[in-house]
């Protein structure tokens, strides 16, 4: 069903007006007054402009593909036409990445570039699907459609980033005993990272309050009024005994 819609979309996008595909290129401005202009926007996520910063989030290719890109061969990784444009399609969730006869990687990239300037920065936050690629004309690295906030996406990923902003790609076998196969953590920290970029106040609230983890939050909150508990018994006992 979420295939259909995306190829109706993007059908649409053709046939309507401005149909013209997006070339991708990197605007052409200084980079101080290109981090300037897109932290003004509406719909950053503002960490995301600070060069060095490094994301990570779920890509499923092809086996075959999937294991050229771990071993770092860049051209693995190709851009394609979708909802959000032309880029390469991630996702922040494994379910939604991994796909049928795909393999899971975690990838890693810098949205403002790693040490030199890229020509682009920022992940830009919508909750509409974006075709024609606007987000490439923006200047920005990438756009990300939260899930949950548009009853359309593109099945292959909510996040579509530029191939160039990709560094490094790392088979995703959390079973392992090597902890360094498992950036699941990682790819959390990025989800809220992002998150700060959704518009609307509620719809951030709601979006960040389902990624606190609150089985653990629960266990945390019971061992602590355990322990003040304990404290408090003894303390109770020390003063019976006086």
């Amino acid at each position: 069903l979420h295939a259909q819609q995306a190829l109706r979309g993007l059908q649409w996008h053709k046939d309507g007006p401005g149909s013209s595909s997006s070339t991708g290129a990197p605007a052409q401005e200084q980079p101080r007054g290109l981090v300037q202009r897109l932290r003004r926007s509406e719909g950053v996520a503002p960490d995301t402009l600070e060069r060095g910063l490094k994301l990570y989030a779920f890509c499923g290719l092809p086996p075959e593909e999937a294991r050229r890109a771990a071993k770092g061969k860049g051209d693995a990784f190709q851009e394609v036409d979708g909802l959000l444009g032309r880029g390469v399609y991630c996702s922040l969730s494994a379910e939604v990445a991994s796909g049928q006869e795909r393999e899971l990687l975690v990838v890693r990239f810098f949205p403002a570039g790693e040490d030199e300037d890229p020509g682009y920065c920022g992940i830009k936050v919508t909750a509409e699907p974006d075709p024609s690629g606007l987000w490439q004309e923006e200047g920005f690295a990438g756009c990300w459609q939260p899930l949950g906030l548009s009853t359309i996406r593109d099945p292959r990923g909510e996040l579509c980033i530029r191939a160039s902003a990709i560094t490094k790609a790392t088979l995703h076998n959390p079973d392992s005993w090597l902890g360094s196969t498992d950036r699941s953590v990682e790819v959390r920290k990025t989800s809220r990272r992002l998150a700060a970029g959704i518009p609307g106040t509620l719809q951030r609230w709601k979006f960040q309050a389902g990624l606190v983890r609150w089985t653990s939050v629960g266990f945390a909150l019971t061992s602590m009024l355990l322990a003040l508990e304990l404290i408090w018994l003894g303390c109770y006992g020390s003063a019976c005994g006086a």
